[in-house]
């Protein structure tokens, strides 16, 4: 492989896109653009942190229950304790929220184009561009949220493990888990797929200590809850608003047990498919490459992360770009092919993203309370991650 090569063309590459990204945010181009959302302020969350920190100051702990502050940012904050540290300390580095933002936009697509951008002019290329141009990724960029951040030192973390640097890439997804606990399963994956013993020890470490810390804080100090007809969810619960709509009353364990259902009836099918009607193949004789290595780590890194959300409900519509990414990811390693589903992953995967935004013109007639079709495809999407997953784990394991 020509490395000088290809590390001139991921540049070329990372500055197009990342010109193109800040053109379109600072553009009157719909949703990808500043103009869409105003009266919010240039990458709001990041403008957030400020007054979070303050809040926190003032507030202490109570800042994860009080429901009664005088200071409204601060009710009922979401995120683990280690994030308000982490708002402390990015607050104090930055004094320019505009300069931040931008500079996290950059970190982000040279990252991506590191990890995922490995052959040129495959002719997939303009599959992967359609997905990191759709809504839900150009909204992180908007917010500036710290989702942005836990995907860059995701991102880092993929290439140090497989650099064969692992506990200090270990050590970036424990600092993750702390930031918000959704990515706390990619320790797990991470586990079973380490080389070295001693990481393994010091993985299982990360393991108690993460889980250890997350059960305190979830029983000091719960998290709350999306309400139930959160516009911005996507998730195996909100499946209850389409049921709403249909005039049955749903509770919350309905809705969500309403979505597991069809998220696993889609998997046997999946399934069945396989079984049936699919060709036998020689899968198991495949020699991965480093770059696939890497590539299906990501996959099931970010596979991981996006079932936790999803599962849980906190697959709001920024966190659609984990689901971008692990699609991008699996249609570079080899797959396990599926008569027929294989064939439609692709579009049910990018319909997923694209047509799951609560487009404002159709409020007329749904409400921005209920997802137009995206967590129909998004079903079909998660299904198939999950059915992948055990095929490429197992690769990967083997490797």
């Amino acid at each position: 492989m020509n490395v000088p090569g290809l590390i001139k063309k991921q540049f070329i590459v990372s500055s197009a896109l990342f010109i193109a990204s800040i053109s379109l945010l600072y553009s009157t181009f719909g949703y990808y653009s500043f103009a869409a959302y105003k009266p919010r302020p240039e990458f709001w969350d990041l403008n957030n942190h400020t007054y979070l920190w303050n809040c926190y100051k003032t507030e202490g702990l109570d800042v994860f229950l009080s429901t009664t502050s005088l200071l409204d940012a601060c009710r009922n904050f979401n995120y683990g304790y280690f994030s308000m540290v982490s708002m402390g300390l990015t607050t104090s580095i930055y004094g320019n929220v505009q300069f931040w933002g931008l500079l996290q936009i950059l970190v982000f697509v040279f990252l991506v184009v590191k990890v995922y951008f490995h052959n040129f002019f495959s002719g997939k290329e303009y599959i992967y561009l359609i997905a990191l141009f759709s809504p839900g990724v150009f909204l992180l960029y908007l917010s500036g949220n710290m989702d942005i951040q836990i995907i860059c030192l995701l991102l880092l973390a993929n290439e140090l493990i497989m650099l064969g640097k692992e506990k200090f890439g270990l050590t970036l997804i424990f600092l993750t888990a702390l930031l918000k606990f959704y990515t706390a399963p990619v320790l797990l994956v991470a586990f079973f797929t380490l080389k070295v013993k001693s990481s393994r020890t010091y993985c299982s470490m990360l393991i108690f200590f993460t889980a250890t810390l997350i059960l305190f804080q979830l029983i000091k100090t719960p998290l709350t809850p999306f309400p139930d007809s959160a516009q911005n969810k996507f998730g195996s619960g909100i499946f209850d608003n389409y049921a709403r709509k249909a005039g049955l009353a749903l509770n919350k364990f309905q809705g969500e047990l309403l979505g597991l259902i069809f998220l696993f009836s889609v998997l046997l099918l999946i399934i069945i498919c396989y079984r049936y009607l699919t060709p036998l193949n020689n899968t198991n004789q495949i020699k991965l490459s480093r770059s696939k290595q890497m590539l299906s780590f990501n996959f099931l890194m970010m596979a991981a992360t996006s079932l936790a959300c999803y599962l849980g409900g906190l697959n709001v519509d920024y966190r659609l770009t984990f689901i971008a990414l692990t699609g991008i990811a699996l249609l570079q390693i080899p797959q396990t092919k599926v008569k027929f589903i294989s064939a439609i992953f692709p579009y049910v995967w990018l319909l997923s993203l694209w047509i799951a935004y609560p487009f404002a013109n159709l409020k007329e007639y749904i409400g921005l309370d209920l997802q137009p079709l995206g967590d129909i495809f998004m079903v079909g999407t998660m299904a198939y991650f999950i059915f992948q997953s055990f095929f490429v784990f197992k690769y990967l394991v083997k490797n």
